[in-house]
């Protein structure tokens, strides 16, 4: 059994899009002949849309206000498609490898 926001249900899939507000709390319980044998409380879920970087305003003066993410090792490819989501949520930008070949040594120091 499922128990989405106190809201109980046979299915283990909670439908939510934007106009979905606060976190989902999800419990999930084991019955036996109606007597509750387990249960386990997940974190709650936060979505996409209720991070508060989403309506930042865009004045940026007087230092950093956003993060940055790394991530190194992943495609080009990949990076570019994750970049309008990270905009979205507020980050700042997003640290690479760089770009140029490297030649590694460990005979010499």
């Amino acid at each position: 059994m499922y128990d989405f926001n106190g809201k109980l249900s046979d299915s283990n899939t909670f439908h939510a899009d934007s106009s979905f507000t606060g976190e989902l709390k999800i419990v999930v319980s084991i019955f036996e002949k109606n007597l509750e044998l387990a249960s386990i409380r997940l974190e709650p879920v936060d979505f996409l849309w209720n991070l508060p970087a989403v309506n930042q305003p865009s004045n940026y003066k007087n230092g950093q206000k956003g993060g940055i993410v790394e991530m190194f090792g992943w495609p080009y490819e990949e990076i570019e498609k994750e970049c309008a989501t990270l905009g979205k949520s507020g980050w700042m930008g997003v640290k690479v490898f760089p770009p140029q070949e490297s030649v590694l040594d460990y005979e010499h120091p």
